[in-house]
């Protein structure tokens, strides 16, 4: 979500580090099930966009450089067939600061509106979950694990990790 052009936010090179972005679509919504995103900086200019971003698509942002002390931007879901000047009529406006130097999964959930779930008359509102994970990765035979639950109509779950039969 947060790929954006850095000419356009006037950022300089020695005033900024890299930042990893995975944004991974996991909006279940008949409605959202192809959209648009674009990315505005913090004066409101879209600067990126990614068309036609389908439920179950993930993509990956390598290096991005951003301030160390970070950057606010907006990120604006529409309907695939929008334009960049159609933001107003958005399915979903937020904002997401990232920082320099981090690593970030970003993950689209939930439903649009106030829609309630099939099976547990829940609230589930699309949104941007943020979350920023160890850039550096798990040490030598070490595994590293983030889990979302993304299911916005089941209730919660737990999620056990074994290792040789035994819980950690």
């Amino acid at each position: 979500v947060v790929a954006f052009c850095l000419s356009t936010l006037g950022v300089q090179a020695q005033q900024a580090d890299p930042v990893q972005i995975t944004l991974i679509h996991n909006s279940p919504d008949a409605a959202a099930s192809t959209v648009n995103v674009y990315v505005a900086d913090p004066t409101g200019a879209v600067v990126d966009s990614i068309k036609s971003f389908n439920y179950q698509d993930a993509i990956s942002y390598n290096t991005i450089p951003v301030p160390t002390t970070g950057i606010e931007l907006t990120a604006y879901i529409t309907a695939a067939n929008a334009t960049a000047q159609d933001t107003a009529n958005a399915v979903l406006r937020q904002r997401l600061t990232v920082e320099g130097g981090k690593a970030y999964v970003v993950v689209a959930s939930g439903v649009t509106g106030n829609t309630t779930g099939p099976n547990l008359g829940m609230n589930t509102g699309l949104e941007l979950l943020a979350t920023e994970v160890s850039s550096m990765g798990p040490g030598a035979g070490q595994a590293g694990l983030l889990i979302h639950h993304g299911s916005p109509d089941a209730p919660a779950v737990d999620a056990l990790v074994y290792s040789n039969g035994q819980p950690l």
